[in-house]
């Protein structure tokens, strides 16, 4: 006896059958249409968006730093320099170069003999610092350190020597509080301007008196220096440098020699002196004694001298000639 497909046998087949091809036509169609969106934000991406994702893949491979410019000089009336610029040595380190950063550190501290609290200062500075941004360990070094760290260079990996420009004054303290001083930019300088010049190593800028006053007449340009970089920030080549440009000379209305003949001829007293041409009002000579010495501020002054000028019963820290109280 044959046994056969039974009609309810059949028209369950042909259902499943149709409600098969249903899903078939439902699952391609849904996977074609989001193959067609794909394609469409890849060729967006790739069309519309190319030039913002290649600048984002240039700034992963090259990593641009800056190069401190070079301050304007400050001349007297004659065109002699009351401030200038003049050769600098300096020690920099890379902290992604560092095999044994502690080691390294401990090493330059020895060459440099740097004191317990520069060197606590360095290490936090170093922790804390992108890996390929330049951290300053020394500024204002004689040939002498600089030529002991150039020489253990095998030995030192991410230790970068350098040659650049430090503020000069002179004549020292006879223009102390007349010109000022400059030195590095503190946190709310840097957040009142947000410029990354100003966390460059080895940039400093006007903190007191006519250095301050004509900051950004004295500021100059800053050079750039591009670098191919790995991605953890290993420099490859250098690709580009660009130099920087000075700042702008001021011209005073100072005689320096007569400035420097105030300053002596006060000498060690408490006092100041002030020289004005009665026919233009061209201020001749200004000064203010005892004084400063505005290069040791400009290379970082030390606990101890700065203790010193503070704790001196004439006030060398006062000037006199704009701040001190006199009675008629």
């Amino acid at each position: 006896m044959k046994l056969g497909k039974t009609k309810r046998d059949h028209v369950s087949s042909t259902t499943l059958d149709q409600a098969f091809s249903r899903r078939s036509f439902v699952i391609g169609a849904g996977m074609g249409g989001i193959g067609v969106l794909l394609a469409a934000r890849m060729a967006f991406i790739a069309i519309a968006e190319n030039e913002k994702y290649e600048l984002e893949s240039e700034s992963n491979r090259v990593n641009l730093s800056l190069i401190p410019p070079r301050r304007g000089w400050i001349l007297d009336r004659n065109g002699a320099p009351l401030a200038s610029n003049r050769a600098d040595f300096r020690v920099d380190v890379i902290p992604d170069q560092l095999v044994d950063t502690s080691a390294t550190l401990a090493a330059l501290g020895n060459i440099l003999d740097l004191d317990a609290a520069t060197m606590a200062d360095i290490t936090k500075r170093v922790d804390e610092a992108a890996s390929f941004q330049p951290v300053e360990i020394a500024t204002g070094l004689d040939y002498e350190d600089f030529a002991a760290v150039s020489v253990r260079l095998p030995d030192l990996p991410g230790v970068i020597p350098q040659r650049g420009f430090s503020r000069f004054y002179p004549t020292g303290p006879s223009v102390g509080h007349l010109l000022g001083y400059v030195g590095p930019a503190n946190a709310e300088e840097y957040k009142e301007e947000g410029d990354p010049l100003l966390i460059t190593p080895g940039f400093k800028i006007g903190k007191d008196a006519l250095e301050h006053q004509f900051e950004q007449d004295l500021r100059g340009v800053p050079g750039a220096r591009r670098v191919e970089v790995t991605a953890s920030g290993r420099i490859v080549k250098e690709l580009e440098t660009r130099d920087d440009v000075q700042g702008d000379p001021v011209h005073l209305t100072i005689d320096g020699p007569l400035q420097d003949y105030a300053a002596r001829r006060i000498g060690l007293e408490s006092g100041s002196a002030v020289v004005m041409d009665c026919r233009s009002g061209d201020i001749l000579c200004m000064s203010s004694m005892p004084s400063f010495d505005p290069n040791s501020f400009s290379a970082g002054i030390g606990s101890v001298e700065y203790a010193m000028l503070r704790e001196d019963e004439r006030v060398p820290l006062r000037n006199k000639v704009l701040k001190g109280l006199y009675p008629p």
